[in-house]
This record gives C-alpha cells, sequence and structure tokens, in this order.
C-alpha cells in the first residue's frame, strides 16, 4: 500500500515487473465519482489500473490498461482502493 490520495490529486510512481502492484486508498461519499488513468511509459508493459469498493470488489478498471477507466460513479460511502497492476501484453490471450 503506497497511502492515501486525495481529491484532484495527481500521482506518479513506478511499477517495474510483471505482477507487482501499487495501491492507493481514497475516501468518498456515495454518488462520487472518480476516473483513474495508468500508462506504461517505456518498455512492453501495460498499466491496468482497478478500482475496488470498500468490500473489495472490482467496480472499474482501465480493460487491457495504458488508458484511462473512464468516470466511475460510487456506490457507497466508504474507503476505496485503486490498484496499478503492470502486465506484458503479449501474455494476453
Amino acid at each position: 500500500m503506497r497511502g492515501a490520495i486525495s481529491s484532484g490529486q495527481t500521482l506518479s510512481g513506478s511499477v517495474n515487473s510483471v505482477a507487482e502492484q501499487d495501491a492507493f486508498v481514497f475516501s468518498d461519499q456515495q454518488g462520487g465519482s472518480i476516473n483513474v488513468t495508468a500508462v506504461a511509459t517505456s518498455g512492453t508493459l501495460a498499466a491496468r489500473a482497478d478500482v475496488h469498493n470498500p468490500s473489495g470488489r472490482d467496480i472499474g478498471n482501465n480493460g487491457f490498461g495504458n488508458t484511462t477507466t473512464g468516470n466511475i460513479t460510487l456506490p457507497s460511502t466508504g474507503i476505496y482502493t485503486r490498484v496499478v497492476v503492470m502486465f506484458a501484453l503479449n501474455n494476453l490471450a
């Protein structure tokens, strides 16, 4: 866990190998929204961003990576987790 992220804050980080991940937490009210972008800046890996609700369920992601999640409306009040993980594009089948 890398720590907390605030509304409007932009963070950069480094994930250097397949399956390595960074996680950030944030709290918000039901009906709030989040838009997450995760992009690999070098190499052949893709950056995938997942957003998990307070129960740990995935409520949105950026598909195969290197893009945005789009606007995700939060279904409940609580603490959410944003996870960024790297994966190799050539391992997708």
